[in-house]
């Protein structure tokens, strides 16, 4: 019976709703309890009331596309996807599962400030995987009689995934922006991931011991110092024209981010659940101060900012120098003199390869030479 009724709930579309309903109810539970913690009463609205709104818009509204996945809808246009990968060629299976990842990969831009060994790990393998199916969109024939199952099929789902449902769901992202552009703050999303992160920590204060532990909330905290760096900068308030305005802006927002930082630190070096309460206790004002959008205290209490990383620039600027490697290794084969000899293409595809890979890793001059002369023997020469 309770199978039943959630399937008959599913149908219907009301588990959805539920879901967003239980996440809303949790992190409500979860800053009542973290503002309780801090000497606030159940009756003061003129702190909770802030508090309660920002994570209503946040969920009901910000979450709303995330929480779709429990729609019946998704099947149908689940299915148009699969039939591509079944019942379409090699060529046309690899396009669509690369432009998924290419995607999935572009989502990962606040990944790359997080000073987390998982996420940047995470970052180079996708991008490599990405980089892969690329390659071999190229490399692979684009005949439909491959040993799929139904290639007619898979042509008319092909149609019909290009011509409906990419534009149905560009128009349903879209309209997803525009509500939240038009009733959310940018301010809700760090006010609901400080709540989050923060009753987790708080929970498993008992663990300070622990070093995996401690990664851990170390890591939660940086998440949560990146959001701020990203969301109070108020990006999209400001015109883009505006240099000078969105300039003052990122720097306030790394500021208070600097401060969020710091709390890492004391993290890392507590000594009690004491120094772990304590860590509470700073996140769980500044998440009060961000959704009473008090700025200015913000401001005042955070320290100055630190030397920026070179980490970044240095990733940025070997995905700089290996993306022509890269083109080319592509490209240079395609020449026509080159292509009419299978060896040649190989050997300069392969070159190519290498001295990308190189120019992403920071390897010594002389180890790039050596792995460039080894790959020069191993290949097969024109």
């Amino acid at each position: 019976m309770g199978l039943w009724c959630s399937f008959k709930d599913w149908i219907q579309g009301r588990t959805v709703e539920r879901c967003q309903r239980d996440e809303m109810i949790d992190a409500w539970r979860m800053a009542r309890f973290l503002m309780a913690t801090q000497g606030y009463q159940p009756s003061d609205q003129l702190a909770w009331e802030p508090v309660r709104a920002s994570i209503q818009r946040r969920i009901g509204v910000g979450h709303r596309l995330y929480h779709s996945r429990f729609s019946p809808w998704m099947v149908p246009l689940a299915v148009p996807p699969v039939l591509v990968v079944l019942g379409g060629s090699q060529r046309t299976s690899f396009t669509l599962t690369a432009v998924v990842w290419t995607i999935a990969v572009a989502q990962f831009g606040r990944s790359l400030k997080l000073r987390v060994l998982l996420a940047q790990f995470s970052i180079g393998l996708a991008v490599g995987l990405t980089s892969f199916l690329w390659f071999m969109v190229v490399r692979l024939p684009n005949e439909w009689d491959a040993p799929w199952l139904f290639p007619q099929m898979g042509k008319v789902a092909l149609a019909v995934f290009l011509f409906v449902e990419i534009p149905l769901l560009v128009w349903l992202l879209v309209r997803h922006r525009i509500r939240i552009d038009r009733e959310c703050h940018p301010h809700d999303s760090v006010v609901l991931g400080i709540v989050q992160v923060t009753y987790r920590i708080h929970c498993e204060r008992m663990e300070w011991r622990s070093s995996r532990a401690c990664r851990r909330w170390v890591g939660l905290v940086d998440g949560i110092a990146v959001d701020a760096s990203v969301h109070l900068a108020l990006g999209k308030r400001a015109d883009m024209a505006d240099r000078r305005l969105r300039h003052e802006l990122r720097a306030e927002a790394e500021k208070i981010a600097t401060g969020i930082r710091l709390l890492k630190k004391e993290l890392a070096t507590a000594s009690s659940e004491a120094d772990i309460v304590a860590v509470v206790g700073n996140l769980t004002r500044g998440m009060i101060q961000i959704a009473r959008y008090e700025r200015t205290v913000l401001l005042s209490t955070a320290p100055a900012v630190l030397a920026p990383s070179r980490s970044i620039a240095r990733i940025f600027s070997g995905l700089l120098s290996a993306l022509p490697l890269f083109i080319a290794a592509w490209l240079v084969p395609m020449i026509p003199q080159i292509a009419s000899s299978p060896q040649l293409a190989q050997a300069a595809m392969w070159s190519l390869v290498v001295s990308g890979v190189i120019a992403l890793i920071p390897v010594r001059a002389e180890a790039g030479a050596r792995i460039h002369e080894v790959v020069g023997r191993s290949l097969p020469s024109s």
